[in-house]
């Protein structure tokens, strides 16, 4: 099927009344509930599911604001994660969704934003993702030209991304073995490989956090922990070796991405040699295809 016929699947158009929110949580502060308050100003629903062992602390948090919460009890990570949560929206009669995690904090007028972005462009995508004001490094990230609203582009993140149910169904949803790290870049790598586009809106509508990395200068990458740089690693070449033939100037990126990654390890970062060896497992993972939960793999780390 082509292109233009896959796209036109995507009906009805997005709308305050068939958009849910799912808000994924685990370990959350209080910073959450200033997010979820926001969300449930502008969302008819707000699907929260959560990854923390002890379920109490997030119902403490949310209780009272009007949201549904899914609580897992144990990280079962964050494709599966989502993944409930979208399961949730069909089932609750929407169509639409917003993928969000808890160090996103939207703004007032983030929905409407995205709906009218959406019902503007050309051609519409099966997920739009948003511009946002990276705390981390202090700058709006990505980068917009002058006066330029919308983008077709090749991946976006989960965080803040206008997403279509349908399509998520038959794509065959995120991937639930990636645990964390690169679900949104591979499912929407998958998408372009049936016809489905991809955009994202060159408004600032969110502050979001790059997980719980810091940043040790604007123009370097996050300082993740060993765990993190092993998931990172591991799916990212993983997700070259499936897409790099198809997308070779988005794998060539994300191969230079990682040699930059080390090299910053290896000048500036601090535990120098556990990240290394944690980055090198998950290079040799990533080419076996040895995926699932990182606490599997951890020891040899």
């Amino acid at each position: 099927m082509c292109r233009e016929a896959q796209n036109q699947k995507i009906t009805p158009a997005p709308n305050a009344d068939n958009i849910a929110l799912v808000l994924v949580t685990y370990y959350p502060d209080f910073q959450v509930k200033a997010a979820v308050k926001v969300a449930v100003s502008q969302f008819s629903q707000v699907i929260v599911v959560d990854n923390t062992p002890d379920p109490e602390l997030v119902r403490h948090l949310v209780q009272g604001l009007g949201v549904s919460l899914l609580s897992n009890g144990v990280n079962v990570g964050l494709g599966k994660a989502l993944n409930q949560g979208c399961h949730a929206a069909i089932a609750a009669q929407f169509e639409w969704v917003v993928t969000l995690d808890q160090d996103s904090l939207m703004q007032m007028d983030f929905l409407q934003g995205q709906v009218s972005c959406w019902a503007a462009a050309a051609d519409k995508p099966f997920m739009l993702g948003c511009n946002f004001w990276n705390r981390g490094k202090g700058a709006m990230s990505p980068r917009f030209p002058i006066g330029r609203r919308y983008q077709e582009c090749k991946t976006v993140i989960t965080a803040g991304a206008l997403m279509h149910l349908g399509v998520w169904r038959e794509l065959g949803s995120f991937r639930e073995d990636f645990f964390i790290d690169s679900l949104d870049h591979e499912l929407c790598l998958r998408a372009r490989g049936k016809g489905f586009r991809v955009a994202r809106n060159g408004e600032i509508l969110m502050s979001h956090s790059i997980g719980s990395g810091k940043q040790l200068r604007s123009w370097l990458p996050f300082e993740h922990s060993s765990r993190r740089k092993y998931t990172s690693t591991r799916n990212t070449v993983r997700t070259i070796l499936e897409y790099g033939l198809r997308e070779p100037s988005w794998a060539f990126k994300k191969i230079a991405g990682i040699f930059y990654e080390a090299i910053a390890v290896l000048l500036l970062e601090p535990h120098k040699a556990e990240k290394l060896k944690a980055m090198g497992v998950g290079l040799a993972d990533g080419i076996r295809n040895r995926l699932g939960p990182p606490s599997a793999r951890f020891d040899r780390v």
